[in-house]
């Protein structure tokens, strides 16, 4: 049997991927959307005015 607080930590790393599987497809979304890659995005949205 598993104890108990490896199960504990299985479902706290289970969320971070979950998590990371969402901010995953929200950066897909945005280059969809943009048309360009996050890399360029970012640059462009973070550099000084």
């Amino acid at each position: 049997m598993v104890p108990r607080s490896q199960i504990q930590e299985f479902k706290f790393v289970h969320e971070i991927f979950k998590l990371l599987g969402e901010i995953l497809n929200e950066i897909a979304d945005l280059e969809e959307k943009e048309g360009r890659q996050i890399d360029e995005i970012l640059k462009e949205r973070l550099s000084p005015p």
